[in-house]
């Protein structure tokens, strides 16, 4: 019977889905009834409405697509094959609209170049158009062939069909359509361009965007090469690289053809995964081995940018020459020497050089059989020298040679003699000499250094298991100063263990035996299977092995001998074969049921007994149900939901030891995470019903509510939903699923949930200790706003906590880096606004802790910063012809370009002790900063410099904006600049100097004086564009008349008119608007009355006004005539500007028939015509 638990559902409506049935209770039909009519009418966990816009420069009808817009398009249903960045293979089923109808009601134009996809939690990937539309992708049913998960390891394209690129509404990574769900629609889906094409990372979930762009794709990096193109020794690991590594692929050919996509990938496993399979990552992106001539091409190529230039390098290979062996006499000062070796009359006859510390020592040597003679006059000095022999198609042959100094002998060396095996660590003994220790300068294994990979004790050489890689003879040398070399050989046998079937384990007839073990060390390995009369019942057949792991099966037949059988493992390497038993039993007689595959492994010497499980053992088991809150490192938060075996209960079932510390779950597709058995057994887990509070799914960083949070279980999930807290969408797509809770409601565990669970390994092994946080800059005294930040090694599943508060952080302490290093390329926009430093305005106590799965906390690093007190001015002398920075503190800060200059000055930044008084309706964010330039604050620069100033963002409302404004002594008015707000600062680019501050619009506060009027829609778009400001008594005063220089303001900010340096007019020169009359004039849209006089305060008239819009925006000139009851009064120069604006409808005459060209204009009336000339022109 299945006994199901709905163990502490999280959230109320998960819990209404289904009660918790106790084992061995009675239930009333009419009960259950009930539970059913209540399951039945609540409603299914709501999906966000699809909502798709299609936008940008490349579409010519950008629109929005709702999901009945799309349903009612033509759908298509299709299988699609692909690999992911680990890479894993997958196969998925989808039903859609094909993107190219989509794009095609959006009008796509044929100079669109570029897609961008960006999904609802922000995650955005960039396409190509001819990869995304115009490039044949195929679905290739033969993809799994091969291997069914390991992405690298090709399978067939035999059958391959062309598969459109759709927007899905429906999907489910299965091969059956029956499974699809709309969870992650609408979802972009496309096929490969061959089958080794990585394109799972490109199916983004939850689009909300499409756009499309003309702009010019980029291009990918080429790929390097390391060593770089030249003559090698045979065996040479070349490896390849490009700046990515993620995006891109690198492609390559040994042939000499040019490589394209249907080529060998180089790096398989995505940059991002580095980390997380370091011990893997030479076996799959694999050097590639120089055996002989060779040229190696390579090409990189990945979405959204065009593939890079090929790159070619051409390799010769080297022979080995002969070991050369110093010579051993005593060697003293004015006696030649004699290097020695085994002789090779080929490379004797090609030595072309001999040098001795890196100089040729050319006639000063002789060559013989065996011997190379060096005269005495090439050495001068005792000591020791480097001497090495140069010959064409060879290796540079070279020995060290001691000069004048008796070498002592060295203690001889032991080799191991204990159970010696790859991935072992080995003991090199000797008697303890501790001045030859002491002397000790390197060690080489085969003639490389492993310096760093070996310690020193008393008596024993201890060398690292990294350094003995394949079973066989390793060659040691001992190198001493002093000394002569010592040297020993040392074998290293092969490590292969049968981790399944378990010695005598019980099996029935007709059943499948799976066959699963570790092979280190080991190039081929053999499998027979011998029945219980000693018949060689399968094999021998060679096994694969990848990643140090074998997989094989074995099926009984229905008919197979009872007995005990034995499996034997065969390899050359291994000095005896290795063997195992396993016992048949009559199918009638008990064992597992037969043709049950086991599914779950439990292993390790943490648990008394490996066990494995059947699906069907599983399902037996008490099933309990949970719904889990879920943070994932992008970071985005969602719910799953799953029911299974918890995973006490498995454990418990496999004997889990006391003594256990370190719990490995890992994937059939090799992806495994490890925890300590502390944190996932020992501590308490929960689910948070409110953990999308303060903010969208996308928000991951911004901590939700940890009220009402419930305790849940780690459990092996056998059916499982993802995005939703609703069991009716469970399926069995991705089980065995490793579920588990958040310690606290930041806490990511999305990194935790493994996919296809297939094996548990148990150890006792000690946990590792995550490294301690640094701080830059460290502890000491600082100036205010000083940005902090912290780091360790990793940065990515492990987080660092951090306080500002003296207090021990913890879990529930603000976390420093949401976004897992592993997405930094992909989210470089958002990283210093979610990963952001501390910033210290006051002294601070910063205390942080890294804390992460698989290894205990580190310790709490403690860092403490005392604040300098914040200047209030500062000064700095500018050079004309280079680029200058000058800063108060993190106030304030100027940046100000080359040439920007005539002659070197003074320029000083201070504060404002009685500023002007902040304008009505506006509160002000900074200090009043006076900026000025040899004690004077009018000077006037050939260009525009880069004023930054810092504010308080918590003095700002939802809703507010904060400006840079600078006070205008002319008119005594705070005048809006607008800015670039970044973090706690905002920056404006500016000509001269004045007062400066930031301010922003106090929330509620409108300009006085413009509700109802007229011109109140102008008004305030202008406003918001920053083109005009209100007066400081929080009015506009629309009806008020304006002067030409304050119309020629407005209009040169509008239409954001190019900087001219006009010679002034005679009543300009001191003006307050001189810089934009300048502007204006210099753009022939305003002239003055003579060339002495523009009359800058002289009040505006509409005609002048007439001339001064049709300038500044060029439309067309009209020919009709004007029929205005006051046209004659219109002036000869103004008649034909009056004719354009009315006939365009920009102006507009009034209710007499009259336009009044002589009138003067009202500030409203400026503002409408500006307004309505933009409207037409943009």
């Amino acid at each position: 019977m299945k006994l199901l638990h709905e163990h502490s559902i999280c959230s109320a409506k998960a819990a209404a889905y289904n009660r918790a049935i106790e084992p061995g209770k009675f239930l009333p039909v009419l009960l259950l009834l009930f539970l059913s009519m209540v399951i039945l009418l609540l409603p299914v966990s709501a999906q966000a409405a699809i909502s798709l816009t299609v936008s940008g420069d490349g579409v010519s009808n950008p629109r929005t697509f709702s999901e009945a817009d799309l349903l009612d398009m033509e759908l298509v249903q299709q299988q699609y094959s692909t690999i992911n960045t680990w890479p894993t293979k997958k196969m998925i089923v989808a039903q859609g609209v094909r993107l190219s109808d989509i794009l095609e009601q959006a009008g796509i134009t044929d100079e669109a170049k570029l897609i961008k996809v960006k999904s609802r939690d922000g995650f955005v990937i960039s396409f190509t158009v001819q990869q995304l539309l115009d490039d044949t992708r195929y679905f290739y049913p033969g993809l799994k062939e091969n291997h069914e998960y390991f992405g690298y390891i090709n399978g067939s394209e035999a059958g391959a069909s062309p598969v459109p690129t759709i927007i899905a509404l429906k999907s489910a990574e299965s091969t059956d359509f029956g499974h699809m769900n709309d969870k992650e629609a609408p979802l972009l889906v496309l096929g490969q361009r061959w089958i080794s094409e990585q394109t799972n990372q490109v199916f983004v979930k939850m689009i909300t965007d499409i756009e499309v762009s003309t702009s010019q794709p980029g291009k990918w990096d080429k790929p390097t090469f390391s060593p770089s193109v030249g003559e090698v020794p045979v065996g040479t690991l070349v490896e390849l690289s490009t700046t990515d590594m993620d995006g891109d692929n690198i492609y390559y050919t040994l042939d000499g053809s040019d490589p394209g996509i249907e080529s060998p990938i180089y790096n398989w496993i995505k940059k991002r995964w580095w980390k997380d399979r370091e011990s893997e990552l030479a076996s799959i992106n694999r050097p590639i081995e120089i055996k002989g001539n060779i040229t190696i091409k390579a090409v990189a190529i990945g979405f959204g940018k065009e593939d890079s230039d090929i790159i070619s390098f051409d390799y010769q290979v080297l022979e080995r020459p002969p070991e050369l062996i110093a010579d051993s006499s005593q060697n003293e000062l004015g006696q030649g020497i004699d290097i020695s070796f085994i002789d090779d009359p080929a490379w004797r006859a090609a030595i072309s050089d001999v040098k001795v510390n890196d100089q040729s020592i050319a006639g000063k040597y002789t060559l013989a059989e065996g011997i190379i003679s060096i005269d005495a006059s090439v050495f001068t000095q005792a000591g020791d020298y480097e001497i090495s022999v140069l010959a064409p198609g060879y290796v540079q042959a070279r020995v060290s040679q001691n000069i004048g100094t008796l070498l002592m002998p060295p203690p001889e060396l032991n080799a191991d003699s204990s159970e010696n095996e790859v991935g072992q660590g080995i003991d090199i003994s000797f008697i303890d000499d501790p001045a030859w220790r002491a002397a000790i300068n390197d060690v080489k294994v085969n003639e490389q250094s492993i310096a760093g990979k070996y310690t020193l004790a008393e008596g024993i050489i201890s060398i690292d298991a990294s350094v003995f890689t394949q079973a066989g003879d390793y060659d040691i040398r001992v190198w001493a100063s002093g000394y002569t070399q010592a040297r020993v050989n040392q074998n290293v046998t092969a490590r292969v263990v049968l981790q399944n079937p378990v010695d005598d384990q019980e099996f029935s007839q007709g059943q499948k035996i799976s066959i699963q073990g570790i092979a280190k060390g080991v190039l081929s390995l053999n499998l027979k299977i011998v029945d219980p009369q000693g018949e060689v019942v399968y094999g021998p057949v060679p096994l694969t092995i990848i990643d140090e792991r074998f997989e094989s099966s074995y099926s009984l037949s229905s008919t197979a001998k009872t007995g005990v059988y034995n499996i034997v493992l065969e390899a050359p390497s291994l000095s005896a074969p290795l063997s195992s038993n396993f016992r048949v039993k009559s199918s009638t007689g008990g064992g597992l049921p037969p043709d049950e595959d086991v599914v779950l492994t439990i292993s390790g010497d943490g648990v008394s007994q490996t066990r494995t499980f059947t699906l069907g053992q599983l399902e037996k088991m008490e099933q309990h149900q949970e719904v889990y809150s879920v943070i994932n490192t992008w970071p985005t938060k969602k719910w799953y939901v799953g029911e299974g075996v918890l995973l006490d209960d498995l454990l418990d079932e496999a004997g889990i030891k006391s003594s256990a510390s370190l719990i490995k779950i890992t994937s059939m597709d090799g992806y495994s995470i490890t925890l300590t058995a502390s944190e996932l057994l020992h501590e308490r887990r929960y689910c948070f019903p409110r953990f999308k509070e303060g903010g969208s799914d996308a928000d991951g960083h911004i901590p939700g509510s940890s009220a009402g949070k419930r305790p849940v279980e780690a459990m092996i999930a056998l059916i499982s939903a993802e995005g939703t807290d609703n069991p009716s969408y469970m399926d069995d797509l991705n089980s065995l699923l490793f579920m588990v809770g958040q310690r606290a409601v930041t806490e990511q565990t999305g990194n935790l949930f493994v996919k296809k669970v297939n094996r548990i390994e148990v150890s006792t092994t000690t946990p590792p200790t995550w490294d301690i946080p640094r701080a830059d800059p460290g502890s000491g005294e600082i100036e205010a706003g000083t940005l902090v930040k912290l780091s360790n090694n990793t940065m990515d599943d492990d987080k660092i906590y951090y306080t500002t508060d003296g207090s021990t952080p913890t879990l529930e302490s603000s976390m420093y880096n949401p976004i897992a290093s592993r997405w930094w390329t992909a989210r470089e926009d958002d990283l210093e606004r979610i990963n952001h430093a501390i910033e210290i305005n006051e002294d601070t106590t910063i205390k942080a802790i890294t804390i992460g799965p698989g290894k205990k906390d580190s310790k709490v690093a403690t860092f403490t910063y005392r604040v300098k007190p914040a200047p209030s001015n500062t000064t700095g002398t500018i050079k004309p012809n280079k680029d200058n920075t000058i800063s108060l503190g993190n106030e304030a800060k100027l940046d100000i370009p080359a040439n920007t200059l005539a002659t070197e000055v003074e320029v000083s930044i201070r504060k404002v002790d009685s500023p002007p008084a902040v304008p009505g309706g506006f509160k002000l964010l900074s200090s009043v900063f006076e900026l000025e330039v040899d004690g004077k604050s009018s000077y006037k620069f050939k260009g525009m410099v880069s004023l930054t100033l810092k504010f308080d963002p918590a003095q700002l409302e939802e809703g507010q904006t904060p400006s840079i404004f600078y006070y205008d002594d002319a008119v005594n008015q705070w005048i809006n600049l607008g800015g670039t707000v970044k973090g706690s600062t905002i920056t404006v680019q500016i000509d001269h100097f004045s007062k400066f501050a930031v301010m922003a619009r106090e929330l509620g506060t409108e300009l006085s004086d413009i509700s109802g009027h007229w011109a109140q829609d102008n008004i305030q778009y202008l406003l918001a564009n920053k083109v005009i400001g209100g007066y400081p008594d929080g009015s506009f005063k629309p009806d008020k008349t304006i002067s030409r220089a304050e119309f020629v303001t407005i209009l040169v900010k509008a239409f954001a008119l190019d900087r001219k340096e006009e010679p002034s007019f005679a009543d300009t020169e001191n003006h307050w608007a001189k810089d934009y009359i300048a502007t204006a004039v210099g753009n022939s849209i305003a002239n003055g009355y003579n060339e002495n006089s523009f009359g800058p305060d002289d009040l505006l008239t509409r005609e002048q006004m007439a001339v001064m819009i049709l300038n500044a925006s060029q439309l067309p000139k009209l020919t009709a005539k004007l029929s205005f009851s006051d046209q004659e009064e219109i002036s000869p120069w103004a008649r034909e500007a009056l004719a354009a604006l009315t006939g365009h409808g920009v102006m507009k005459g009034y209710p007499d028939n009259s336009i009044q060209p002589q009138g003067q204009a009202s500030r409203a009336e400026a503002v409408t015509v500006i307004v309505n000339t933009l409207k037409l022109v943009e």
